[in-house]
């Protein structure tokens, strides 16, 4: 039968959000104290928030939904007590829940109904502070201090390593790559991310840890399934992110910082800002590759001289970057509009820039990238596209199915359980990717279907119904029950592993819910991201027996539980932690950790915490004032066998931890 529409009501909105998503680039975010002895307004009340991207000089204000008509919302940038960037505009689209945006396309500018003297586009740092106006009410946020420093690969891992200052708490912490070309990938969706508990998904695992020799920096760690898609991550665009406040999964108060992104005006004619005088402003480019791969055309119109300055456009440099990161560059003369390149590799995506120059030498000066589409029309946020895609939902009336439909080419997510779909500008981390062709299931009656459409400029179009399930619709497809599920005691914890389900026809499982529940008392539970199968579960009673159930979750619902036993230690003085370790079959084994009895002897262990010792390490004297000490094994040249590279540690004062998964 043909698909029927809802019975209920479905809104269709949009955000404008034609973010910096394929250019490789990189991102950091943290948060700051703000300076002592200014008054200062509180954050938004939640679901109202302030994003603020200080590379781009680009903020934006979420929620504030069902302000009057007419709103206006005005915006300082304060450098201590003094005011660097300021504009006051009407708010354009509260609808959608994005109520304002500031030197972005569709956006307004810096400078707008500003005194004399702040008709520029500030330079946005870490340190700054942002007061917003909106309807006579004033919110603050600090913005971050805060960078991302390298980015490195090694076979399928990609680190990177960001500036934090340590007063940042890692649970404020979050990073991300940013790469649409993932979700082509065994990742499935169109970022990676890394928190500071981990995180296991389809297509990679993560982690995000303080640096054991630097203490102001983060390390995210990302371990894909195959070197090919860590070469195409490391082409995406790397952020580290941290906020002011949370409640519960919500955050307000967001600072992105993006490495390698330059400031001054967006699109649309903002104003320059104080370090952007010099700068030629980007064009139009258009690229023209032969069928068979292997030749590109790229061609620009010229570029316009800044106004004002004595130094004009001389010159163009292009560049192809291929998703290793090897780089094909020719500069050519202010009156050549045309590069040719030959000898590409037919099966390679290749990122183009266009750059204006103007100067010489050390006093050279490049524009920001022309709008210069990878080989793809409409494959750059710089062409301008701030149009967001129009997005249906219709119902099959037999089996309850949403079919999801769009104006343009798009990338969709949703999630049934009523939390929301997109997080800044990017799916949130629950949201489920729909792959071209396939319908969203509705199982449960009433079910608040939600989706985002992203489009290849970033643009993103949403939509929300209630639906209902068909009336003879086939029964959800849920996963089978994880299976061998164990645990290993701790000190008052139990760490739980277990072995996926076998493959099925069934959607793919999203995540694993783990509890463990005593005879009498409260269950402790914890949820895991697959891929990840396994947890550690702490606070819990020593020398009481739990059951502990594993269920798989997917977006049908829960399996049935795989379960076991399992008591946890005692509690002990002697406590230690395996804070981090790499390891490389035949050339090294590193294990860091800290314990609070110096002294003591840790051993290394594989397979289990009573499994083969593969080295030792003695915990060093806790420094004046602090309760830890270090630890540290490493070796190299014989280094043996680590299963799995998962090692335990045990102390010979009574302390346990462990599984750690080994750095590659």
């Amino acid at each position: 039968m043909a698909p029927s529409a809802s019975r209920s009501p479905v809104v269709t909105t949009g955000r404008r959000r034609a973010l910096g998503l394929f250019s490789a680039a990189t991102v950091a975010v943290g948060s700051v104290v703000l300076t002592s002895g200014v008054a200062q307004a509180a954050l938004p009340q939640l679901p109202n928030n302030i994003v603020v991207f200080p590379n781009r000089d680009f903020m934006t204000v979420e929620g504030f939904e069902g302000l009057p008509a007419g709103s206006t919302a005005t915006v300082k940038v304060f450098r201590g007590t003094t005011v660097v960037g300021q504009t006051t505009a009407p708010v354009a689209y509260p609808e959608d829940g994005v109520a304002f945006e500031i030197n972005h396309p569709g956006g307004a500018c810096w400078g707008e109904g500003a005194p004399a003297g702040l008709d520029v586009t500030p330079d946005i740092t870490g340190g700054d502070r942002v007061e917003l106006t909106i309807n006579g009410q004033v919110f603050d946020m600090p913005v971050a201090d805060i960078e991302v420093a390298t980015e490195t690969r090694d076979g399928a891992t990609v680190t990177v390593v960001s500036n934090v200052p340590a007063a940042i708490p890692m649970d404020r912490l979050e990073a991300r790559i940013i790469q649409p070309d993932l979700k082509d990938t065994a990742v499935g969706r169109r970022d990676a991310r890394a928190v500071a508990d981990g995180t296991g998904d389809d297509g990679y695992t993560s982690t995000l840890v303080r640096s054991v020799t630097d203490p102001d920096q983060v390390v995210a760690t990302y371990t894909f399934l195959d070197e090919a898609t860590a070469r195409t991550a490391l082409a995406g665009t790397s952020r580290i992110m941290s906020w002011a406040a949370a409640d519960g999964d919500e955050r307000s108060g967001i600072t992105i910082a993006e490495h390698e992104e330059v400031g001054g005006p967006g699109l649309g004619g903002c104003p320059a800002g104080p370090g952007d005088a010099a700068q030629p402003g980007p064009g139009q480019a258009g690229v023209v590759r032969a069928a068979s791969g292997q030749s590109m055309t790229v061609n620009w119109a010229a570029a316009p001289d800044v106004a004002g300055s004595a130094t004009p456009v001389n010159g163009y440099q292009v560049t192809l970057t291929d998703t290793s990161g090897n780089i094909i560059g020719k500069k050519v003369g202010v009156d050549v509009l045309r590069a040719d390149f030959t000898g590409l590799t037919a099966t390679m995506e290749y990122l183009v820039e266009v750059r204006a120059a103007s100067g010489t030498g050390a006093d050279t000066v490049l524009s920001k990238p022309f709008a210069a589409p990878s080989g793809a029309p409409d494959q750059n946020p710089e062409t301008g596209d701030v149009t967001n895609p129009t997005v249906t939902l219709a119902r099959n009336a037999e089996t309850g199915a949403i079919t999801v439909t769009a104006d343009e080419t798009v990338d969709v997510y949703y999630t049934l359980d009523g939390s929301d779909v997109v997080d800044i500008d990017m799916p949130a981390v629950n949201a489920i990717h729909l792959a071209a062709g396939q319908t969203i299931p509705v199982t449960v009656s009433g079910t608040l279907v939600r989706v985002a459409a992203f489009d290849a400029a970033g643009n993103i179009g949403t939509a929300e119904g209630t639906f209902e399930p068909g009336s003879s619709g086939p029964a959800p497809t849920l996963p089978g029950a994880p299976g061998n599920v164990r645990t290993t005691a701790g000190q008052g914890s139990l760490t739980v592993e277990w072995d996926a389900p076998a493959p099925t026809d069934a959607p793919a499982i999203s995540r694993y819910e783990v509890t463990a529940t005593p005879a009498t008392g409260t269950a402790v539970s914890a949820v895991v991201v697959a891929p990840a199968t396994s947890a550690t579960l702490t606070g819990l009673t020593a020398g009481t027996a739990y059951t502990v159930s594993v269920v798989a979750v997917n977006g049908q619902g829960s399996s049935p539980a795989g379960t076991t036993t399992g008591t946890p230690n005692a509690v002990t003085n002697d406590q230690i932690t395996i804070t981090g370790g790499r390891y490389r079959a035949g050339d090294r084994l590193e294990v860091t950790g800290t314990g609070t009895l110096g002294g003591a002897v840790i051993s290394i262990r594989t397979g289990s915490e009573t499994g083969p010792v593969i080295g030792t390490a003695i915990v060093a004297n806790p420094a004046v004032g602090a309760t830890t000490g270090q630890w540290n094994h490493a070796v190299r040249n014989a280094v043996p066998t680590v299963p799995g590279s998962q090692v335990w540690a045990t102390s010979d004062k009574g302390g346990k931890a462990g599984p750690f998964v080994l750095r590659r």
